[in-house]
């Protein structure tokens, strides 16, 4: 991921896994430690997604840093 979270601008990587089961794709993720660049080192995460195949998902991310 390329951005600014909390006035923060830099790159992260996500690793994430999912399924899709009955229309639903879903998945959870967690930022790879150690992978925040710039004023996003240090970036610590976990979150996810879930939406109806072939729509927008909800996601989201719970982050702190170290």
């Amino acid at each position: 991921m390329t951005g600014t979270l909390a006035g923060r601008t830099g790159t992260f990587l996500l690793q994430d896994a999912g399924t899709v089961q009955d229309n639903i794709v879903s998945g959870d993720w967690f930022v790879i430690p150690g992978s925040g660049t710039g004023t996003l080192a240090g970036l610590r995460g976990t979150g996810g997604f879930r939406a109806n195949l072939g729509e927008g998902a909800q996601v989201h991310l719970d982050y702190w840093f170290e």
